[in-house]
């Protein structure tokens, strides 16, 4: 049985990308897949897919710099035949492991060049030298790769300029988790937001399109900082929240149950304008219409399907009355998810993606 091994110093061990979609359709491939994961949890087989702790190191300084010695450590006490890494801050650890005659694949997330320009608490002069050394260095590093893997159609563009075996995966839902059969118990003045909760998301935004509706909110999610939360309370919407905290993806699947529209308001910023929101399109899976922004690659695959709504979300009057539109007319909302649900089975699945994923590590296996 072939041994795959992918690594990351910055995701959680239950990643839905990383565990419960890649490895675990390349264990049920026939590979035998590793994965080791620096954040100081002990060892355990998870799906199939074995799991290796590293230690975890808190200060973002220290772990940029001490996490990838003992990640890489790890994956050469294993001698996979294919290294998969997720990270940036990898990169490096990938150079050392093609010099060593390894298959080394680098998984690509995020535009981070755009990411570091939407930070707005950095100096715009230190963003832009950080975006572009960032470029720079993964345009240099990523050309010694066996392969690069990327997120969605826009980085595979882009890395094309720097590899010649490019291969977009894109993060589309699993067809066998958050399927609703019966969408008619849901309560039908119920809105939810399932995400990391941050400014740039738009938390406060949405707080504000809700305060003359007679609606609930459910909000599930990490607060970052965390000193958010505290500031939302203060909110008088807050009222009308119900605040679940971080959830697994059987408490994700209880509230999509309960959620008759779901927002994915976030704010303009460069790295959401070109990606691919998965909580959209898990919105789409559980057969609920969606209220998003509309960011040109988001309002396309909402027209296309005619799954919901977009508004401008700078704007909180639009997103209030697009909420007021969907929870006031349930027929033409209930058809509406309906239509994304027909668009995820259809087409947009994990299922399709990782024969992409599938048929890539046979190329890279096959060099």
């Amino acid at each position: 049985m072939v041994k795959v091994c992918h690594l990351s110093t910055v995701h959680q061990r239950r990643d839905v990308r990383i565990v419960y979609k890649e490895c675990h359709s390349l264990r049920q491939a026939g590979y035998s897949v590793h994965l080791i994961i620096a954040d100081g949890k002990p060892d355990e087989t998870f799906h199939g897919v074995r799991i290796h702790g590293c230690p975890r190191y808190r200060n973002r300084l220290a772990r940029i710099l001490l996490g990838p010695a003992s990640v890489l450590f790890q994956a050469l006490s294993l001698r996979a035949a294919v290294y998969h890494f997720h990270d940036m801050e990898l990169l490096p650890v990938g150079v050392l492991l093609r010099f060593l005659g390894r298959r080394a694949i680098y998984d690509v997330h995020d535009n981070l060049p755009k990411q570091i320009m939407g930070k707005h608490y950095i100096a715009k002069p230190l963003r832009r030298v950080l975006a572009g050394f960032i470029n720079l260095t993964e345009a240099a590093l990523s050309r010694s790769m066996s392969a690069i893997v990327t997120a969605d159609a826009n980085k595979e563009h882009r890395f094309r300029k720097y590899h010649p075996l490019v291969r977009a995966v894109h993060n589309y839902p699993l067809l066998e988790e958050l399927t609703l059969q019966n969408t008619h118990g849901r309560d039908p003045r119920t809105i939810c937001y399932i995400g990391g909760i941050t400014r740039i998301r738009g938390v406060f935004e949405l707080l504000e399109a809700i305060r003359t509706l007679d609606v609930r909110l459910i909000l599930a999610g990490a607060f970052e900082p965390p000193g958010l939360e505290a500031e939302c309370r203060l909110h008088p919407s807050w009222e009308k929240v119900d605040y679940r905290g971080f959830l697994d993806r059987q408490g994700v699947a209880d509230v999509l149950s309960l959620s008759s529209v779901g927002m994915v308001n976030l704010l303009p910023n460069e790295n959401y304008l070109d990606s691919l929101p998965i909580k959209m399109f898990e919105y789409m899976s559980a057969a609920m219409p969606v209220v998003a922004s509309n960011f040109p690659t988001w309002q396309a695959i909402v027209d296309r399907y005619r799954c919901g709504l977009c508004v401008d979300p700078l704007q909180i009057p639009q997103i209030t009355r697009a909420i007021s539109t969907l929870l006031n007319d349930p027929e033409a909302a209930r058809q509406m998810g309906l239509r994304g649900r027909e668009a995820i089975l259809n087409d947009l699945n994990w299922a399709n993606q990782a024969l992409i994923l599938k048929r890539l590590y046979e190329e890279v296996l096959s060099r």
